[in-house]
């Protein structure tokens, strides 16, 4: 399944996006495809000021048993923050709560991903970051004690940095030089020595491309953030790697078991109806894709990107 999430109340914009998700669609293969724009009357709480947060559109809307979830974030009538956690079904379009945010003053719970029936968080302060899961199996599941279920060490992405990407949790230690990843699902953890660099290179983590791949994340000598395909099997790189850019961002959005679908460029074209919105002289913003097979993604392919309609 396709899944494009989007808060654009334009309409004809809104039909752009469903015609971009059937060209996806047929790059990809037979697939199952549900699209959904939900506008900020249907988004609606309790009160009013409603927005919907896009970290979990397309790239990031974690499934939990077939049903997609995002967060909602509204003011209430005394200027205060609320937000809320939902759940969407892709055969029925009906959404449910799922999840009350709790007020917050120094922190910040940012939702990241899943794995089988658990969430995973990112609590976010003034000094350090936190993960955690949630699971919604479990009776009364809720945020309210978020410190009774961590995942992983507290990290300050200095010394300590931690990543989560898809079912895999990936932490790195500056201070001893170690690797280490958990598979979310299986249970599945190991721990290894970090390779050797180039001169003027520096590490900033893990992260877990697909299957069994990983890649370290890391600054070159010119200052340029890059991902060096990692061996896990020896610990040691491979001699690809991957250059994010504006005009290729490389970046994986979807395992479709044999190809992947990528991002590759964000762009943007007028705004669709804006005498009628009232809002001349506004742009709209677009992402660009390409379907690879996981073959050509690790020789470094950079496919051929799927035009955005009208751009």
């Amino acid at each position: 399944t396709i899944v494009l999430i989007t808060h654009d109340t334009h309409v004809a914009d809104q039909a752009q996006r469903k015609a971009y998700a059937a060209l996806l669609l047929r790059a990809a293969g037979p697939r199952q495809a549900f699209t959904t724009c939900l506008s900020g009357a249907a988004a609606t709480l309790e009160v009013g000021g409603t927005k919907i947060y896009e970290n979990n559109g397309f790239e990031n809307a974690p499934s939990i048993e077939g049903a997609y979830t995002f967060t909602i974030s509204g003011v209430d009538e005394n200027g205060g923050s609320r937000s809320r956690l939902e759940r969407i079904d892709p055969a029925t379009g009906a959404r449910e709560v799922v999840l009350e945010y709790p007020e917050q003053e120094r922190q910040v719970f940012q939702l990241m991903g899943a794995a089988g029936t658990r969430l995973v968080y990112l609590c976010i302060d003034y000094e350090q970051r936190q993960y955690f899961t949630v699971d919604l199996s479990s009776p009364g599941a809720s945020l309210e004690h978020w410190q009774d279920n961590l995942l992983g060490p507290a990290h300050d992405n200095v010394t300590t940095y931690c990543t989560i990407q898809g079912d895999y949790f990936c932490t790195y230690d500056a201070n001893t030089n170690r690797l280490g990843y958990q598979n979310l699902l299986t249970g599945e953890t190991r721990e290894f020595d970090a390779p050797a660099l180039a001169e003027g290179e520096r590490l900033f983590g893990l992260v877990h491309f697909f299957d069994d791949r990983f890649a370290l994340t890391l600054d070159d000598a010119q200052n340029n953030v890059a991902w060096a395909l990692l061996d896990t099997e020896s610990g040691q790189l491979t001699g690809m790697r991957y250059l994010p850019t504006q005009e290729n961002a490389h970046m994986i959005v979807a395992d479709l078991g044999n190809q992947l679908i990528c991002r590759v460029r964000d762009g943007e074209m007028p705004l669709k109806g804006q005498e009628q919105e009232n809002l001349v002289g506004e742009l709209g913003y677009y992402s660009v894709y390409t379907v690879l097979t996981k073959e050509e993604f690790l020789q470094g392919s950079d496919g051929e990107e799927i035009p955005f309609p009208g751009a």
